[in-house]
This record gives C-alpha cells, structure tokens and sequence, in this order.
C-alpha cells in the first residue's frame, strides 16, 4: 500500500466526503507502480488518514490534457475555474511544462 501525504486537511476532507474524485500528481517512480485495484493511505500530517481503492488511472502530457478530458472540479472542487486550477498546478510544480501527470480516480474504502 502506498502512502500519500496531503498538504491541506481540506483535500482529505473532500475526498472522504466523495467530493473530490481524483487525484492528480506529477508522473514519479513513486507513482508509476500503483495499479487498479490497489490501495492508497491519504495521510495528512499523520494525523488523520483515510484508505482509498484506485478506480481507474489516466496518464496525460500535459496539465491542459488533464483539464480538456476530465471537469476541473472532480480534481479541485475548491477551484472556481480551469485557470484557476492550472494555477493551483503551477504552484505546486515550478516548470510544469515539462511534466507529465497521472490522474487517479479514488473511493474511499468502506469499513
């Protein structure tokens, strides 16, 4: 099982509630081996924690790619636009251009 931190309670928060149904992050090593089906543990400051089953997995070249396929606010329902979720993305990742991304669709196990 692979263990994701989160940077804001808010984003675990959304994706316990359903809200939030994918996460994005920058292609890694770290993410390449996570498959469908597979198990994730949202952390947040190991404080709270959250499991979640990976439901589908999309790769994209870029974060344009992302946003043209999938409605910003399953990714970032907290962002008021498509610009204003790539500039969510820019800061996160200074040179975004020359990432590519993968989008995990989650749901949260049930206990």
């Amino acid at each position: 099982m692979k263990i994701v931190y989160l940077k804001y309670l808010h984003t675990l928060i959304l994706i316990y509630l359903g809200i939030k149904k994918f996460e994005l992050r920058k292609d890694s090593l770290f993410f390449s081996d996570i498959n469908v089906g597979d198990t994730i543990l949202f952390k947040y400051k190991d404080i709270f924690q959250i499991n979640c089953t990976v439901i589908s997995i999309n790769n994209f070249n870029t974060l344009d790619d992302v946003f043209d396929t999938i409605e910003y606010h399953h990714i970032v329902p907290l962002c008021i636009s498509v610009d204003d979720a790539i500039n969510k993305y820019s800061n996160y990742y200074p040179n975004i251009t020359e990432f590519s991304f993968k989008l995990f669709g989650v749901k949260i196990v049930s206990t």
